[in-house]
């Protein structure tokens, strides 16, 4: 009798959460967060741009100053960017990602 219940809880949880999709609120905030780490991902990735050098170089300087000179050539860039935005992901997800997965 265990597995029945514990079946139709499953089932309980499985349909709460399809009623959950038609909550515009949930989507907008992941969206916007869906935006933040893109914007992060894509700062590192086009790092020369005049919008994002500065605020990547002094990043990479506090990260690892021995490896920022490295970040900023081509083939180094993206052997080390995992490296910086796995940095920059934590800080993001320590600032913000409680609050809108909390919200």
């Amino acid at each position: 009798m265990r597995v029945m219940g514990e079946i139709n809880l499953f089932i309980g949880l499985a349909v709460d959460t399809l009623k959950q999709f038609g909550r515009g609120k949930i989507w907008l905030i992941l969206f916007l967060y869906f935006l933040i780490d893109w914007l992060v991902l894509y700062a590192h990735y086009d790092f020369a741009s005049p919008v994002f050098y500065t605020l990547i170089s002094v990043w990479t300087g506090l990260v690892d100053s021995q490896r920022a000179a490295g970040f900023t050539h081509y083939p180094d860039q993206f052997l080390l960017m995992p490296y910086y935005f796995g940095w920059a992901k934590l800080l993001v997800g320590a600032l913000v990602e409680g609050a809108f997965l909390g919200a």
